[in-house]
């Protein structure tokens, strides 16, 4: 229940802020792929967004931001 509580922001902000492109997003900030491009329709992350999603996983340390290492 801890975990899932700390983990908790980061599930909302990618929920409602991001959706699928929180994958891609956080994957190219670790280093995993090389390009968080979607497909149109959907656009890219708006910058503000993105950070605010970078920032919250940096302070989790999920696998993806060190799966590259």
């Amino acid at each position: 229940m801890a975990l899932y509580e700390r983990s908790l922001p980061l599930i909302l902000y990618e929920n409602r802020q991001c959706g699928l492109r929180a994958c891609k997003a956080l994957m190219q900030e670790a280093g995993v792929i090389a390009c968080e491009r979607v497909r149109p329709p959907m656009p890219a992350l708006h910058p503000a967004t993105r950070a605010g999603l970078v920032e919250l996983a940096h302070r989790l340390d999920p696998l993806v931001m060190r799966w590259a290492r």
